[in-house]
């Protein structure tokens, strides 16, 4: 589990989870399989929730570190939804056996291994290397990023923390104007995770309340990815698009 150790100076905490995510990142990269890539994005997430919680140390370096992380998760973007489509199918196929045919779920299900197979190998080789290429762009960066000294590390802390909660306001506002499933929908669920994600690199402060939170927090992100779903599958089946 990677947490941030108060004991510790933040700026060496930083250093010290980028190294080891990075490199899991790279280790991830090694492959080219559904779940390589899944875990390779799981780790990018990890590592821009802790460049944001701690953005305020070094504006101008942490916000670029951010962006190649950003287009890094981009690059292994098109496997990987290609996948989690496959995936969310499959698990309707085997959650609502009795609606296969009058739905078309093996129809859909087809047609997305169809587009799945479509990424060749030489696409994936390019997503793995340009996503390698952009983490190791990042790690230069953060390499020789300067931490303010003039604001303590619970400073750097609180006004990432803030940042992070009003980012998520602001995106709870614009999807209670829209429908489930849209942009402003999925820009929510990624707030809500990069929140869980961020109170999880905090455990070993011991706020009050944070587990209890987290948890909250975790179960909150399952769902909306949940709706998330069913608001997709819906949309396929009314346009029998993949």
């Amino acid at each position: 589990v990677v947490r941030i150790d108060p004991a510790r100076p933040l700026r060496d905490e930083v250093r010290r989870i980028s190294d080891a995510l990075l490199s899991a990142i790279a280790g991830h990269l090694d492959g080219s399989t559904a779940i390589d890539f899944h875990e390779a994005r799981k780790a990018i997430k990890k590592l821009r929730a802790l460049l944001r919680l701690t953005r305020k140390a070094d504006t101008v370096a942490i916000k670029q570190a951010d962006g190649q992380l950003r287009d890094a998760a981009r690059s292994l973007a098109g496997a990987r939804e290609a996948d989690a489509a496959i995936e969310m199918l499959e698990r309707f196929i085997r959650d609502y056996p009795d609606r296969i045919v009058d739905c078309r779920l093996g129809e859909m299900r087809a047609a997305l291994l169809t587009r799945r197979a479509s990424f060749g190998s030489d696409e994936i080789e390019a997503a793995r290397f340009a996503a390698l290429a952009h983490c190791n762009a990042a790690r230069v960066v953060l390499a020789n990023a300067n931490f303010d000294g003039r604001t303590t590390d619970h400073d750097i802390l609180a006004h990432g923390m803030t940042r992070t909660l009003k980012h998520w306001r602001k995106r709870l506002d614009e999807a209670m104007r829209t429908k489930p499933g849209g942009e402003a929908f999925h820009d929510l669920r990624k707030a809500v995770k990069a929140h869980g994600a961020q109170l999880a690199l905090l455990r070993d402060f011991n706020l009050k309340c944070a587990d209890a939170r987290r948890r909250e927090v975790d179960a909150l992100g399952e769902r909306l990815g949940e709706l998330n779903d069913v608001a997709d599958m819906r949309a396929r089946l009314r346009t029998g698009m993949t």
